[in-house]
């Protein structure tokens, strides 16, 4: 019997690491495998937003209303949401509340636990409701990025957990670093450590895209600082001075939003960038099969699914170096994509970045490349490093 905890399932207002949790329940369902989930959801209001509390208790009692819409009538999913104002809340074990749970003290036989360390779900509870189960971490952001929070996590949780699952090679390699930084802090044994991409299909089939004399650009992401989009505004400064004629949809929401808009008034943009609120697929390759250009200067991802989606819609790249996923499928080098290496300095970039949007199209045998590309994302059997020790 198979046990998923995670911290979300994915609905229009809400995602976060639960959505390839869900991901594991809907395949391990579908072949037959006795599996439950739990969903942990922590209600907490953030001080910094506490003037726009209304939106926030809206936001909230949107989000609990959706995940109860999606596992309604599903027995085998368990949805339970509390109150804290503590966070991260790794530190306070007793918020833990696996005593409230359906499936507490049920002989599991494997337990995987999908987390970011930021958000953290406690694994001493886990480990002391069900002591004899088989313990993963499914982990979906580089630990390396929360130093403050490293020392603790490595000290008191690590060797709990039998396998380590990380979503990229350099989630990898950030464990391995941990692990000789912290070694005399970690008792033993040190958990395994797999590769797991996330898994997501992508388009394989050529595409024709009708010409037009207006470049249409697209940025699927939160709206949030960290997602570069002041940075991307000097992208559009170099367009404008090289009198290209563009427009930029940008799908995502977010507390960025206002200041995308004061940007766009103080260049005189606004009628040239459209705000649309999250869209779902397969909606959203709809706008991936209209565009020509996926924009997304990140200052960090852990890893960067819709830039790779897009590539296969056939949209050119322009992206920071900081999309993981672009070094990791070895696109790198490939002439379709352009890494801006140092957004913060984009404008002395300007020749690079017109001849790349001038450049020729993508080459005939592309579609051939997509399928090597989906070949590559989906060729990890996750199962079988799950479920054979």
């Amino acid at each position: 019997m198979i046990l998923i905890i995670t911290d979300s399932i994915p609905t229009p207002s809400f995602k976060r690491s639960g959505i390839f949790g869900y991901d594991d329940f809907k395949f391990f369902a579908e072949n037959e495998y006795d599996v439950k989930m739990i969903i942990l959801f922590r209600i907490t209001y953030e001080r910094r937003f506490l003037f726009d509390l209304k939106n926030q208790v809206n936001l909230i009692r949107n989000q609990i209303k959706e995940i109860k819409g999606l596992i309604a009538k599903n027995p085998n999913i368990e949805f339970i949401h509390y109150f804290s104002l503590i966070k991260p809340f790794v530190f306070k074990e007793d918020l833990f509340l696996f005593k409230k749970s359906k499936f507490n003290n049920q002989p599991f036989d494997l337990i995987i636990v999908h987390s970011m360390l930021h958000t953290g779900l406690n694994i001493s509870w886990i480990r002391k409701q069900f002591p004899v189960s088989k313990i993963v971490l499914k982990e979906h952001s580089n630990w390396l990025l929360y130093p403050e929070l490293v020392k603790y996590f490595a000290m008191k949780y690590i060797n709990k957990f039998d396998k380590i699952l990380a979503n990229s090679e350099s989630s990898k390699q950030s464990f391995q670093k941990i692990f000789t930084d912290y070694k005399n802090h970690i008792k033993n044994p040190l958990p395994i450590i797999e590769i797991d991409y996330p898994k997501f299909s992508i388009n394989t089939k050529k595409i024709i895209k009708t010409k037009s004399d207006c470049l249409q650009i697209l940025t699927v992401a939160n709206l949030l600082k960290e997602k570069g989009f002041e940075e991307s505004f000097n992208i559009l400064k170099v367009l404008e001075e090289a009198k290209v004629e563009w427009f930029w949809t940008i799908i995502g929401k977010g507390i960025f939003f206002n200041k995308i808009i004061q940007l766009a008034s103080d260049f005189n943009l606004l009628q040239k960038i459209l705000i649309l609120p999250e869209i779902q697929k397969p909606y959203i390759f709809d706008y991936m099969k209209k565009s020509d250009i996926y924009l997304q200067l990140s200052y960090t991802e852990t890893f960067g699914i819709a830039p790779i989606e897009a590539f296969s819609y056939y949209n050119k790249l322009i992206v920071s170096e900081h999309i993981i996923s672009i070094k990791e499928l070895g696109l790198a080098t490939n002439k379709n994509i352009l890494i801006i290496k140092d957004i913060n300095n984009i404008l002395s970039q300007k020749e690079y970045i017109i001849n790349f949007i001038y450049e020729k199209e993508f080459e005939d045998d592309f579609d051939k490349i997509l399928t090597e590309l989906n070949t590559k994302i989906n060729k990890v059997n996750i199962f079988k490093y799950i479920l054979n020790f």
